[in-house]
């Protein structure tokens, strides 16, 4: 059986889930299963989801609730609870070896915000398949994953139009 590689994408530039976006069609192409879990972001605010929904070897999830920022109203235990919720789910899918690939969109901010440990990820990525690749993308980053990981690559913003304060724009940001 081939090994499964860790990928870490991190930073606070742009493109982080747009090249998940493009390993998850990639990955489609050569008809890999895959697993996606958009921690910290709801169902209504990735677009790009509508298409990936729709190839049966693709299959996404959810929290209930995004942040505090975005939930307002929502008790900050309740979003915690609902995001380490998920990160359950993605640990026993990591421990199955049923999918090809497992995706943790802003998987490493839940060491961030201290939903979980950056161990507690580190024994994710040792009890998983062995021939499961896992990418998780996030804002925060450690000296203890980089050295668990495989890859880890580094995103980080040079300059962008919303600190001009231009909003989102849809067909390109959302």
């Amino acid at each position: 059986m081939q090994k499964g590689f860790i990928h870490l994408y991190y930073g606070y530039g742009k493109g982080k889930s747009s090249s998940i976006t493009g390993l998850i069609i990639r990955a489609l192409s050569h008809d890999l299963s895959m697993a996606l879990f958009r921690f910290f972001k709801t169902r209504e605010k990735i677009n790009e989801d509508r298409i990936l929904a729709k190839f049966k070897q693709c299959r996404i999830f959810y929290p209930d609730f995004s942040t505090p920022r975005f939930s307002p109203g929502i008790p900050e235990e309740d979003i915690i609870k609902d995001q380490l919720r998920l990160f359950q789910s993605a640990q026993k899918i990591a421990e199955t070896g049923k999918y090809d690939l497992l995706i943790l969109d802003e998987g490493l901010d839940l060491v961030k915000y201290r939903i979980i440990t950056a161990e507690e990820l580190i024994r994710l990525f040792r009890s998983k398949k062995q021939g499961l690749e896992m990418v998780l993308t996030g804002h925060y980053m450690n000296q203890k994953l980089k050295k668990n990981a495989d890859v880890v690559t580094y995103f980080k913003k040079i300059k962008h139009y919303f600190d001009k304060g231009v909003q989102a724009r849809k067909g390109i940001e959302f």
